[in-house]
């Protein structure tokens, strides 16, 4: 199975992550428009990917004669419906610049916790699952 485009996008999710990352270390209300701009692109990228996920990969993936893979592919859907849910949630308080300057105190801690969630999951499908499935 090909996942080179899985791989890609997982880059482009991570280069995202880092543009935040450090708009957040700046830590300066005056980037508020810019981040939440970087919010909402990774919204778009994240919801492409898990789109493509959900369409090609997890239901090939299901079918596969290897049972650990098939078990795998089923648990990794299934946790990523949470993780989706957190991200949206996080999206849609932070989604422009008035929410994150009026939740300021919140807004570096959500931040923080959402993008390491979603860095652990990356890591997590690159490590157990893609090495599976490489061509």
């Amino acid at each position: 199975m090909n996942i080179t485009q899985y791989i890609e996008q997982h880059k482009n999710i991570r280069n995202e992550i880092s543009i935040l990352r450090e708009l957040l270390n700046k830590n300066s209300m005056d980037d508020a428009a810019n981040m939440a701009l970087h919010i909402n692109t990774l919204a778009g990228i994240i919801k492409v990917h898990l789109q493509s996920e959900d369409k090609y990969l997890y239901p090939t993936l299901q079918q596969s004669t290897d049972e650990k893979i098939r078990l795998l592919a089923k648990a990794y859907q299934d946790e990523m419906g949470t993780l989706a849910e957190h991200y949206t949630g996080f999206k849609e308080l932070y989604n422009t610049k008035s929410k994150i300057i009026n939740n300021q105190k919140n807004f570096p801690r959500d931040m923080e916790d959402t993008l390491n969630k979603i860095e652990k999951r990356i890591d997590k499908e690159e490590i157990e699952l893609y090495r599976l499935v490489r061509d």
